[in-house]
């Protein structure tokens, strides 16, 4: 994909992923007081974005310029 394709595709992601969170604290406000089942449903949700944000800085990193050669000369130098 393109990648402002996946950027779209991780921006509807994210969003979805939002929805799901304030859907989980609507339903769990004190995050003192939750059983396991909810931990585990956190902690899934705290997953998910972490790799969210992973894939956000893979896409968004700028590639690495390979160092020319020590003899190669660079534009704009002089001879």
């Amino acid at each position: 994909l393109p990648p402002m394709a996946e950027l779209k595709a991780l921006r509807a992601e994210q969003s979805d992923l939002n929805e799901r969170f304030e859907d989980f604290a609507t339903k769990n406000p004190n995050f003192d007081k939750l059983d396991d089942d909810q931990k585990k449903q956190l902690q899934d949700l705290t997953a998910e974005q972490a790799a969210m944000h992973r894939l956000f800085l893979e896409i968004t990193a700028v590639p690495e310029q390979p160092d020319p050669a020590p003899n190669e000369k660079k534009e704009g130098d002089k001879k």
